[in-house]
């Protein structure tokens, strides 16, 4: 049965928009174990049944026949009144929308524009689409939109094709990085943590290095060639690129494998000898090697082998 809020006085609407404000705070909960579900569907049940009986027991201690009722209790409404339900209302609604109230007896929060939702004639679902339309909303969810656009546009961006050969005295063993632009290549081969992989992994594969003065030298052409920029454009050019073949025709394929390896490591070759295109014998600990740079390597850092040149001394 419905009421009619000039059937009542003020603490009786007062006390029916508290139950109705209790109930729309109960259905906001949003929860995942059972126990506080069972709680929030029970009190939920509870405060329902008592604005019920409330209305009825209103509805039945305040017969009137005044037909004139509601314009009576419209006009007694303060300006004040009036002219906040008449701010609060878009302009765009319908004739026919019926008149709606506002109460802050409960105050809900967008979660994606962080301002506070009114709630409109207690009606849940009406409040947030008229909310969603309001400049800020509109204007947050437009950043969230632009700020998604971007993410995936940088996920597609792929990796600048940079060949660390012949441009730092490093492979890329020595610093594995993902540069997204030129930009960030050159500030990672000048940084700190580059140098650090820089140091620990100087390979002679890579013909061109850093000089203390941080200027970029290139061994093939015998030159220096300035920053890290300069040095990828002096890598792809002509010039180097023939010295570099020449170089290469000239080496035999053990000169290759030696010239991979870093000059701290280079003396060990005497400790070497080739048994074929694929073996090589380390005469100081009487094994064999295969013949690569990675297997040489492994083997003049063991501990065995030092351990042996070391007694030796």
């Amino acid at each position: 049965m419905s009421y009619k809020p000039y059937q009542m006085n003020k603490s009786e609407v007062s006390l029916l928009e508290h139950v109705n404000a209790v109930i729309n705070l109960l259905n906001s909960f949003v929860v995942k174990d059972n126990i506080s579900k069972d709680v929030l569907r029970r009190l939920d049940y509870l405060y329902s049944r008592l604005g019920d009986f409330l209305v009825q027991e209103l509805c039945n201690n305040n017969e009137s026949n005044d037909s004139h009722s509601w314009q009576q209790a419209g006009a007694e409404l303060p300006i004040s009144k009036c002219e906040e339900l008449a701010a609060s209302l878009p302009s765009n609604l319908p004739e026919d929308t019926p008149g709606m109230e506002i109460f802050r007896d409960v105050q809900y929060v967008c979660c994606l524009c962080k301002d506070c939702i009114d709630i409109h004639d207690f009606d849940y679902k009406l409040s947030v689409d008229l909310h969603n339309q309001t400049g800020v909303h509109q204007q947050v969810l437009k950043l969230q939109k632009m700020k998604a656009a971007q993410t995936a546009m940088l996920e597609t961006v792929r990796p600048t094709e940079i060949n660390w050969k012949h441009m730092s005295p490093t492979t890329a063993r020595s610093s594995i990085v993902v540069c997204t632009c030129q930009e960030n290549a050159d500030k990672h081969v000048t940084g700190n943590s580059n140098e650090r992989g820089l140091t620990e992994h100087r390979e002679a594969e890579c013909e061109m290095v850093v000089t203390g003065n941080g200027v970029f030298y290139c061994h093939v052409c015998s030159v220096p060639v300035g920053s890290s920029s300069n040095a990828i454009q002096h890598k792809r050019g002509k010039p180097h690129q023939q010295k570099l073949l020449a170089r290469q025709l000239t080496l035999s394929a053990e000169d290759k494998l030696w010239s991979k390896i870093s000059e701290r490591w280079k003396g060990h070759r005497k400790y070497f000898e080739s048994l074929g295109d694929a073996v090589m014998k380390c005469k100081v600990c009487m094994v064999t090697v295969p013949k690569t740079e990675v297997n040489v390597l492994s083997h003049i850092h063991g501990k065995k082998h030092l351990q042996i040149l070391s007694d030796s001394m």
